[in-house]
């Protein structure tokens, strides 16, 4: 089995039929489709097993499953979907969203003319009920990105991932089933960490040699039902600083000794994005207050510490009061 298509169901009842057809109408069948049903209060588990008896009635190679839990959240999702897969390539969808049409025919021929352990497209963005969905746009060209040592990693951390040069949503890449089962990766709860999906890429990019990002918009972000809850300021640089601490870790699990050394500049560097425009609720000397903080009581102490004037520079150039 090519792709393990992994979608997530909490209390998305109007917009799963459309991610659900979006999959059910590929023309490309070597792919199995596992729903997992995150104790939803809605309708949306009944409509995970209409499609499921469906998709498996037609006589397609593609098959799909159902995954019922309590409610246990995204990442627990994610895990518990990437355990029962069988596919060489996992593909992390939200409920909210859809995939186009064609996607997976195109990303294996793609593949075909591609090596490599990760592969990334880019996405549009839903605006309004009437006007079409955004491109958002990371690359005019096809790229590969080789880290044939550490200092390539490191780079891709601090020139990449944290600069959101090519987007740090999972749902716009392809992760090999083998190197996150072998590695024993696990998307972490974003209420532990900023985002489940830096975390986990971060973590993941350490066990990589190739990554090969094509042009194509395969992925549609839907607009996310009902009302969502607002980021509070002051949770984001704790966040970051356990999403920081959790890299460190792999690092050292993973013995990546020149990435231990230097993690000084990859937490300077974890400012360098949109999340920086997130903070600008919080004081300069919050902020600094946060990092004090961080260097007293997380691992990683005297790494945030030697990152402090660049963490609060780019802190302020996201607007901080």
């Amino acid at each position: 089995m090519l792709f393990s298509l992994i979608v997530y169901s909490y209390n998305t009842e109007k917009s799963l039929r459309r991610c659900l057809d979006s999959i059910a109408s590929q023309d490309f069948d070597e792919f199995e489709l596992i729903i997992v049903e995150d104790g939803s209060t809605d309708g949306s588990a009944a409509v995970c097993d209409e499609y499921a008896e469906r998709m498996n009635k037609v006589g397609r190679k593609a098959k799909v499953q159902v995954i019922r839990q309590k409610h246990n959240g995204l990442a627990a999702a994610r895990n518990s979907g990437a355990e029962a897969a069988t596919g060489d390539w996992l593909w992390f969808i939200n409920g909210s969203d859809y995939i186009v049409p064609g996607a997976l025919g195109t990303l294996k021929e793609r593949m075909s003319f591609a090596e490599g352990e990760l592969y990334g497209f880019q996405f549009l963005k839903e605006k309004g009920p009437s006007e079409e969905p955004e491109r958002v746009i990371f690359r005019d060209n096809q790229e590969t990105v080789t880290i044939k040592n550490e200092g390539d990693l490191r780079w891709n951390y601090t020139d990449r991932i944290f600069n959101y040069r090519d987007g740090w949503e999972a749902p716009c890449r392809l992760f090999n089933r083998d190197i996150v089962a072998q590695n024993g990766l696990r998307f972490l709860d974003s209420g532990d960490v900023y985002s489940e999906d830096i975390c986990f890429l971060a973590e993941y990019m350490m066990y990589v040699n190739k990554a090969t990002l094509f042009v194509n918009f395969l992925y549609v972000f839907g607009k996310a039902e009902g009302a969502q809850p607002a980021v509070d300021p002051e949770t984001i640089l704790p966040g970051l600083f356990n999403l920081l601490e959790n890299l460190y870790n792999r690092a050292v699990k993973a013995g990546k000794k020149q990435i231990k050394k230097e993690f000084g500049m990859v937490c300077g560097s974890v400012l360098n994005n949109p999340i920086r425009d997130e903070l600008s609720g919080l004081s300069e000397d919050a902020i600094a207050a946060e990092i004090n903080e961080a260097v007293k009581k997380t691992g990683i102490g005297r790494h945030i510490k030697k990152a402090k004037k660049e963490l609060i520079l780019a802190a302020k150039a996201g607007g901080t009061r």
